[in-house]
């Protein structure tokens, strides 16, 4: 699986004539070497793209300036100012003049994907993401305003098919002084249930889901299949508590960042389990519903799910 991150800002630069490479070898450019893209373009290692994060060189033609990141599970980008950007998206839940930074995303696999801004940026952002490659002309998939009331955060997950997407980070504000923010990628590297409000959902289905990356503790040894859940927690410290019912001897581990993150609670049993954490980062926090002691099979549960103030 690879992702790649598209970063458009504009330049005053005058652009190289558009070049397409087909090895590595093509790519030694301004005494650096690069790599050759999957699309026939030359990228060059940059660390404000991420750690080992590279950038299309300008002979990239309208690529150029564009972000690859590395595929780490988790993708951090130093802080950027939407100020130095232009408004060229206008997304259903930002305001009309909005300046925008747009990344594009590929995945080879069904799974879900959570954006945020790292914590309390400057200033707010709405995050929207669109169907296609950038620049984003597709229909949105999914637009979110800040969800943090006051507290100057973004964040977004939701579960996509294999393609190619648009991520759009916009102002929320702008007439603001500024629009610095920053934005993280986590990959889940696996379908989950998208937890956006705190209700219970239809009955959910343990099958066709795939093993657990970090199998519960309190659960069966064995990865069995398993369902997975995940929900965003705004900065400033939050009581979170989820229980799941079952109709079987269920595990319920909740984690933080992704599923191959730190372990917070995990309870197992036949009767409704609840797990619960102080949230005190916010980001994505991952559940997965596994087996107990039962042999996998096909298997019917509930979630219900609070966030609360500490």
């Amino acid at each position: 699986m690879r992702w790649i991150v598209v970063l458009a800002v504009a330049s005053c630069v005058e652009t190289a004539p558009e070049y397409r490479c087909a090895s590595p070898q093509d790519c030694m450019l301004d005494g650096n070497v690069g790599r050759c893209e999957a699309t026939g373009h030359c990228s060059l290692p940059d660390p404000t793209c991420g750690l080992m994060g590279f950038r299309y060189h300008a002979s990239a033609g309208d690529q150029d300036g564009i972000c690859v990141l590395p595929t780490t599970p988790i993708v951090e980008l130093p802080p950027f100012d939407l100020k130095q950007a232009h408004d060229r998206v206008q997304s259903s839940c930002a305001p009309s003049g909005a300046r925008d930074v747009s990344f594009e995303l590929t995945t080879t696999t069904l799974q879900t994907i959570a954006f945020d801004t790292g914590g309390p940026a400057i200033e707010g952002v709405a995050l929207s993401v669109h169907g296609g490659p950038c620049p984003a002309r597709m229909p949105e998939l999914a637009c979110t305003p800040p969800p943090c009331g006051p507290v100057p955060y973004g964040s977004l997950a939701l579960t996509v098919p294999p393609g190619t997407y648009c991520l759009v980070v916009e102002e929320a504000n702008p007439s603001a002084s500024t629009g610095k923010t920053g934005l993280r990628v986590f990959r889940g590297g696996r379908a989950a249930l998208v937890l956006d409000r705190p209700t219970v959902p239809p009955q959910q289905m343990t099958c066709g889901g795939s093993p657990a990356p970090a199998p519960p503790s309190c659960g069966a040894p064995n990865a069995d299949p398993s369902a997975a859940a995940v929900f965003m927690v705004c900065p400033g410290g939050f009581d979170v508590t989820a229980t799941v019912t079952p109709n079987f001897d269920v595990a319920v581990s909740l984690r933080d960042k992704g599923p191959m993150g730190t372990e917070l609670d995990c309870k197992a049993g036949s009767t409704a389990q609840t797990v619960h954490a102080f949230a005190m980062d916010p980001g994505p926090y991952w559940m997965s519903i596994g087996h107990g002691t039962t042999p996998p099979t096909c298997e019917q549960f509930q979630i219900a799910f609070s966030i609360t103030p500490h």
